[in-house]
C-alpha cells in the first residue's frame, strides 16, 4: 500500500482524500440530485473524459449518475485528482446547498508547504521541464525517491508532457518529502529555469502597485451585484439576472481576480465561443473599461443577445481552452503599466510626455516582438513603429488604423481613447506560449496557412555554459526585487541604485558573451561604475558583430537598448524597472545553449485531403535535437476528427555559423497530363495524392522528375506549380504525431502516434 508522507487525516483510518470521498458517499449522492454543473465544471478543469462523461450521463436516474461518477473518482483518479474533484465541488457550490457544511468543514487532511507548492506549479511545470524531465526522474530513482516500477511509469509516457505529469502525481502521492527531493533536483538540473518558476508565481500573485490608491477586490457576488457595462458614447447596459449568473461561472471556471486587472486576451475568448474576431473588437473597443470582469461580461452578454441560448453558451464556455487566453509575464507588466498611465492621465496630471514615453516604450515592445530583424526598432517612433507593424502583417489592421488616426494629430486628450487600442495590441502580440505553436489560418476550402503564434528567430548564437551564466546573474536576488516595488515609491535612492546595479549586471553578462564568442579571458569589470558610463558601455557592446542581428536575437537586443533609453528614475516610472529585470530574466533564458535558436522547421500549408475534418493547430511537443548527423522534432497536429491531410514546410538555421534554408524534397503538383505523361512523371517521384485530374509528385534525390517536368512544360494546357517538401498523413484521431528530421539536405516525416506518414 502507497505511504503517503505528511498527510494525516485526522481522526479517521484512512489518509487520502479518495478514502475520504468514499466515507462521504451517502452524503455525496443525496447531494448530487443535479450533477450536470459539476460535470461541465470537471470537463472545464480537464478532469473528466468525453467517455466517462457520457458514461454517466448514460446512468438513467440522479442518484445512479451520482454514485458513477463517485465510481469513477474512487478506481480511475488518483489522490490529487481526487482533489481537483473536490476542487470543481467547491466552485459550483451554490449548485449544491446540501454540501455547504461538508464542503466547509476542516476535513483534516492536511499537506506540507511544499506539496502546496508543487500543486499550484504542476501546470507550469509539466509545460516547461521539457527534456529535463528524464534527469530529473534518474536522479529521483538514484535516491530511491522513485522506485523502479515507477521510473517504468514515468518513462513509459509518450510525450515529455506527459512524462512530468506522471512524475508530479508519483511525487504528490508520496508525500511532502519527496516533493521537497523533486525541487532539489530540478535546482540541481537548472538553477535559471527553478527560480523563473517561482519567480512567474510570485509576479502573477502581486497586485498593481499603482502610485494611486486602487480598488479593492471584490467578492464574486457582491461584484457582480453592481456591474455595469459602461460605454465610450454614455450608454450604459443593464445585465439580467441570467447573464451575472455566467459571468460568474465564467470567473469561477478561469479562477480570476476579479479586481480591474488585465491579464486575458477576451477577444480570443469571444473567437473560441464562435464569433467573428471583427464583432468581438467592436463589443470591445465601445467599453469604457478595458478590465477582464468588464470585457467577459460584454462578450457573454453579446453571445446571449444573438442566440438567446444559455444552454449553448455554458458548452461552448466549458470547452474552451483556457491556455489560448493566457498571456506572458511581459504581456502583464505591460497592462500594468498601461494602467498606471491611464490613472495618471484621469488624475489630470501635468504628464503628456510621459505618457508618451510609455506609449513609444510598448510599441517598440510590441515591434521587437513581431519583426524578423528587430534591429531598427530602438531608434523608431510611435508612427514608424505603426507602420512597421502594418508591413510586417504581425498585427491587426484595425487596431493599428485606429491608433495611427488617434495618435496622428498629436492631441494630448486622444491617449486615453487608445488605451483599449494598445492593451489589445499586446494581448494579440505576447500570447502565453511554451513550445513552436502554428494556428491555422483558412484560406481556400480545405487549404490552411500555418501562422506562427509568435515569431522564433533563428541566429548564429551558441548559448553560454550554464556554470557562466549563474556566476554573472544570481537568479535568487530579483525574486526579492521584484516583490519590493512599494519600496521604490518611498525610496528613489534605492530605485536608482538598484537599476545601477541591473545595468551593470547586464554589461558584465554582454561582456562575457562577446569574450566567450571570441574564445578571450574573461574581462574584469568595475563594480563602482557611474549608470552613465555603464549605459554608454551596453550601447557601444551591443554595436559590435557580436550583437549583429545574425549573430544574436535582434528582439532581445531591442529590449536591452530599451533598457538603457527609459530610465525609471527619470521617466518617474518605477514599473519601468520591473519590465527592466523581465527582460533580464528573459536573457538568462535565451543564454542557456539550445538547439531551437540555431534552427527550426516552418510548416507553410496543410490541404486537407478527401475529407471533411478541419485543421486546429501545429505545435511542437519535442524540442529539436542534433542526433545521428541530422536534426529532429516531433510535433502534434490537432484537427477537428481523424482526417487525411497534406503538410508543406521547410526549414532554416546555422551550421558552422552559415545560414541555410532546405526545402526538398520538391514537391510537384501536376494538372491537365495526358495518361503517357502521367506514368513517366510517377516512376521518377512519390505520388502523394491524386484529386481531380490533379496529381501531387514528391521528387526522388536523384533529380530527374524536375528534368521530365521542363520537358512537360513545352506541352500546351499542362499545368505545373513547384513547392516545398510535402508529406501526407493520416491520422487516427483528432490528435497524431508526426517526427521530422532534416539530414543531408534533405526533409524526412515518420509516424510518431495515431498516424501514417506517406
Amino acid at each position: 500500500m502507497a505511504q503517503y508522507e505528511g498527510i494525516q487525516l485526522e481522526g479517521k483510518d484512512s489518509n487520502t482524500m479518495k478514502d475520504h470521498i468514499q466515507s462521504s458517499h451517502n452524503i455525496l449522492v443525496s447531494a448530487l440530485y443535479n450533477i450536470e454543473p459539476l460535470l461541465d465544471q470537471m470537463i472545464a478543469s480537464h478532469l473528466l473524459t468525453h467517455e466517462n462523461y457520457c458514461e454517466i450521463r448514460s446512468e438513467k436516474t440522479p442518484p445512479q449518475k451520482a454514485r458513477k461518477l463517485l465510481e469513477i473518482v474512487h478506481l480511475q483518479m488518483n489522490d490529487r485528482e481526487a482533489w481537483r474533484f473536490v476542487e470543481c465541488l467547491k466552485k459550483c457550490k451554490h449548485h449544491y446547498p446540501r454540501l455547504k457544511n461538508w464542503l466547509a468543514e476542516d476535513i483534516g487532511i492536511k499537506r506540507g508547504p511544499t506539496e502546496q507548492k508543487l500543486l499550484k506549479q504542476a501546470s507550469t511545470l509539466c509545460q516547461r521541464l521539457g527534456h529535463l524531465i528524464r534527469p530529473i526522474v534518474m536522479r529521483l530513482f538514484s535516491n530511491e525517491t522513485v522506485s523502479q516500477y515507477e521510473l517504468d511509469i514515468v518513462q513509459g509516457e509518450s510525450t515529455l508532457y506527459c512524462q512530468a505529469q506522471q512524475l508530479i502525481n508519483i511525487c504528490l502521492q508520496k508525500g511532502e518529502r519527496s516533493c521537497q527531493r523533486l525541487y532539489e533536483a530540478l535546482r540541481e538540473e537548472d538553477m535559471v529555469l527553478a527560480e523563473d518558476i517561482d519567480d512567474a508565481e510570485q509576479t502573477t500573485s502581486l497586485s498593481s502597485h499603482s502610485p494611486i490608491p486602487q480598488e479593492e477586490t471584490q467578492p464574486i457576488p457582491s461584484l457582480l451585484e453592481d456591474l455595469r457595462l459602461k460605454c465610450v458614447f454614455g450608454e450604459e447596459v443593464q445585465l439580467q439576472q441570467a447573464e451575472k449568473e455566467l459571468i460568474r461561472e465564467v470567473l469561477s471556471q478561469f479562477q480570476l481576480d476579479t479586481g480591474r486587472t488585465m491579464s486575458l486576451n477576451v477577444c480570443e475568448f469571444g473567437v473560441l465561443l464562435g464569433l467573428l474576431r471583427k464583432v468581438v473588437q467592436e463589443c470591445l473597443f465601445e467599453l469604457e473599461n478595458t478590465e477582464d470582469v468588464q470585457q467577459l461580461a460584454a462578450v457573454i452578454h453579446m453571445f446571449l443577445e444573438k442566440t438567446n441560448n444559455t444552454e449553448r453558451l455554458r458548452q461552448k464556455m466549458a470547452s474552451v481552452n483556457f491556455y489560448r487566453l493566457q498571456l506572458s509575464r511581459r504581456a502583464k507588466l505591460l497592462l500594468q503599466l498601461l494602467q498606471s498611465s491611464r490613472a495618471d492621465c484621469r488624475c489630470g496630471k501635468e504628464v503628456s510626455q510621459q505618457l508618451s514615453n510609455v506609449c513609444l516604450f510598448i510599441m517598440r515592445d510590441c515591434l521587437a516582438e513581431t519583426e524578423e530583424d528587430a534591429s531598427e526598432v530602438p531608434t523608431l517612433g510611435i508612427m514608424e513603429c505603426l507602420q512597421r507593424l502594418e508591413r510586417n502583417k504581425r498585427a491587426d489592421i484595425v487596431i493599428l488604423r485606429e491608433l495611427a488616426e488617434l495618435w496622428g494629430d498629436g492631441a494630448e486628450e486622444n491617449f486615453e481613447k487608445s488605451i483599449p487600442f494598445i492593451a489589445q495590441l499586446v494581448k494579440d502580440t505576447f500570447p502565453l506560449v511554451d513550445a513552436v505553436e502554428f494556428d491555422a489560418i483558412p484560406v481556400w476550402r480545405g487549404v490552411y496557412r500555418c501562422h506562427p503564434r509568435v515569431i522564433k528567430r533563428v541566429t548564429s548564437f551558441k548559448g553560454l555554459p550554464s556554470r557562466i551564466i549563474q556566476k554573472v546573474i544570481q537568479p535568487k536576488s530579483l525574486l526579492t526585487l521584484l516583490s519590493e516595488e512599494r519600496t521604490y515609491f518611498e525610496n528613489q535612492q534605492l530605485l536608482d541604485e538598484e537599476y545601477t546595479q541591473l545595468c551593470l549586471k547586464i554589461l558584465n553578462i554582454l561582456q562575457r558573451v562577446q569574450d566567450y564568442q571570441s574564445n578571450k579571458l574573461p574581462t574584469k569589470l568595475n563594480r563602482h561604475l557611474d549608470k552613465q558610463y555603464v549605459a554608454m558601455e551596453i550601447r557601444k557592446l551591443l554595436t559590435t558583430e557580436d550583437f549583429g542581428w545574425t549573430s544574436f536575437d535582434s528582439g532581445m537586443r531591442a529590449r536591452l537598448l530599451s533598457l538603457v533609453d527609459f530610465e525609471p528614475l527619470s521617466y518617474n516610472r518605477s514599473l519601468f524597472l520591473k519590465l527592466h529585470y523581465d527582460t533580464f530574466l528573459s536573457l538568462a533564458e535565451y543564454l542557456k545553449s539550445n538547439d531551437r535558436q540555431r534552427f527550426q522547421f516552418v510548416f507553410e500549408e496543410v490541404h486537407m485531403y478527401q475529407c471533411n475534418g478541419e485543421l486546429c493547430r501545429v505545435q511542437s511537443v519535442r524540442d529539436p535535437v542534433n542526433i545521428d548527423g541530422g536534426m529532429e522534432e516531433v510535433f502534434q497536429i490537432s484537427t477537428s476528427n481523424c482526417a487525411s491531410f497534406m503538410i508543406q514546410l521547410h526549414c532554416r538555421g546555422y551550421v558552422d555559423d552559415q545560414y541555410f534554408q532546405c526545402n526538398r524534397p520538391l514537391l510537384y503538383k501536376l494538372s491537365n497530363l495526358s495518361g503517357t505523361l502521367q506514368e513517366e512523371a510517377e516512376k521518377v517521384g512519390t505520388v502523394i495524392a491524386k484529386q481531380a485530374g490533379t496529381t501531387w509528385i514528391r521528387e526522388h534525390p536523384d533529380g530527374r522528375l524536375k528534368e521530365i517536368t521542363e520537358r512537360m512544360m513545352q506541352n500546351s494546357g499542362v499545368t505545373i506549380e513547384v513547392g516545398s517538401c510535402c508529406f501526407r498523413v493520416n491520422s487516427w484521431s483528432a490528435e497524431c504525431e508526426i517526427r521530422v528530421c532534416y539530414k543531408d539536405d534533405m526533409i524526412i516525416a515518420t509516424a510518431e502516434q495515431n498516424a501514417d506518414v506517406y
